[in-house]
């Protein structure tokens, strides 16, 4: 049996966290002109500092048509997201999009760090230590899994 490929890193980590993360969406642009609509629930199914994908009973069309804005917590922190859906498809009975972010660096720095601190806060206890693995920009939080995924 070979390692080739096989660098020795911890592709992901499992998350003891149970609960959900909700969101709160909103259309905010509609073919570049402002829009605004009353705010629907949305369940955060995967997130990174790049992207989020969400389930949703709701429809949008895909493509940079729709900018849509999140409005969630994380670690007692409010965070407002923008993007615009790039992947949809149908799961069951509910919708799941994939929503690429067109937020500023500032921003983008302050989920990824909220985003450490959740999973510092529910990685099991014997993976404590920083040290033992990496969160880097391109990491994702899959609350679907309950698992950090790391890029290596």
């Amino acid at each position: 049996m070979s390692n080739d490929g096989f660098n020795g890193r911890i592709e992901s980590i499992p998350l003891l966290f149970r609960d959900h993360l909700y969101a709160q969406l909103r259309i905010v642009e509609v073919k570049g002109r402002p829009s605004s609509s009353r705010p629907g629930r949305v369940e955060i199914g995967n997130i990174s500092a790049k992207s989020l994908r969400f389930l949703t009973e709701l429809r949008f069309p895909v493509g940079p048509f729709v900018v849509l804005a999140m409005d969630l917590t994380i670690v007692d922190r409010p965070l407002r997201l923008t993007g615009y859906i790039i992947y949809s498809r149908r799961k069951k009975t509910k919708n799941e999009y994939e929503l690429v972010l067109t937020i500023d660096e500032t921003t983008r720095a302050e989920l990824r760090d909220q985003l450490h601190r959740l999973a510092m806060m529910y990685v099991p206890q014997y993976m404590k230590a920083e040290y033992y693995y990496h969160f880097f920009a391109e990491s994702s939080y899959d609350f679907a899994n309950n698992r950090i995924n790391l890029l290596v």
